[in-house]
């Protein structure tokens, strides 16, 4: 039994993207998908959406 992975992979990432009316993140990974709200998020709307990817398995969403 070992406890190493010689693979890396990861669920998602973020984005820093601009507009003509300033900087953002996106999301990049499968979690982003199919969320409206998630297109042009702010530091906090970034946390969020992490929160959310934590959290939503343990409350059975």
């Amino acid at each position: 039994m070992s406890d190493r992975s010689d693979g890396s992979s990861f669920n998602e990432s973020l984005s820093v993207a601009h507009d003509d009316q300033g900087l953002f993140l996106q999301p990049l990974g499968m979690a982003s998908l199919g969320r409206r709200d998630s297109k042009k998020l702010t530091f906090e709307g970034a946390a969020e959406l992490y929160w959310d990817m934590l959290i939503r398995p343990l409350q059975g969403r």
